[in-house]
């Protein structure tokens, strides 16, 4: 005789159970599977979509220079010291401004002198905040501030004797042997080779 099916029902159920319980999971984890692929393809499509108009910048950019590019691409670019020299002197404009500004003279006094062929005119600016008072130097023969240009050299028989020819000079001749203005010009004929007229016209020459 043959054995009955020893299988019972509640054994075939939990089968069934467990089939289906199978097969559903599969379908959750296909069902992530696929949720995680959209949701990757819809990032990677933002991406994309950011990523567009950098990618048309950079054909824009990559056309064909313009002209002030192509003239000028090779120079040098700017900047250095060659840039700062126009401030650096406009602020040394500046600052002498301010110092004239202040009463800044400079030197103590200047002296100015107009240098004529026959006649000589000699000032000499006191320091001042303005402008300061001008004096000119006259001529000790006459009293006049025109000085006829010429100069004479005394022998040493007619040099004067006293103080004045003993005071120290890095001048050479010392200033006591020299006369200028009106009696240096009474030299001329009694004394041509000690005196010098005219020396303007002979300024500049080599011989």
């Amino acid at each position: 005789m043959c054995k009955p099916d020893s299988t019972t029902p509640s054994t075939t159920k939990t089968a069934t159970d467990m089939t289906t319980a199978a097969a559903a999971t599969t379908s959750n984890e296909a069902r992530a599977a696929t949720n995680t692929a959209l949701l990757k393809k819809q990032r990677r499509s933002k991406r994309d979509k950011q990523q567009q108009p950098t990618t048309a910048h950079t054909i824009i950019n990559s056309k064909k220079p313009s002209k002030a590019l192509q003239k000028h691409g090779s120079d040098s670019p700017s900047g250095g010291l060659q840039s700062l020299l126009p401030s650096l002197i406009g602020l040394a404009v500046l600052g002498c401004g301010i110092m004239a500004k202040m009463g800044f003279r400079g030197r103590a006094s200047v002296a100015g002198i107009d240098l004529g062929t026959t006649n000589s005119v000699i000032c000499v600016q006191a320091p001042a905040k303005g402008v300061g008072i001008i004096d000119c130097i006259v001529d000790p023969a006459t009293g006049s501030p025109i000085i006829p240009s010429v100069v004479s050299f005394l022998e040493h028989n007619e040099r004067p004797i006293g103080p004045s020819s003993k005071t120290k000079s890095l001048l050479s001749p010392h200033p006591s042997a020299v006369v200028v203005g009106q009696k240096a010009k009474r030299r001329i004929d009694s004394h041509p080779h000690h005196t010098l007229y005219n020396a303007k016209r002979v300024l500049g020459r080599s011989k």
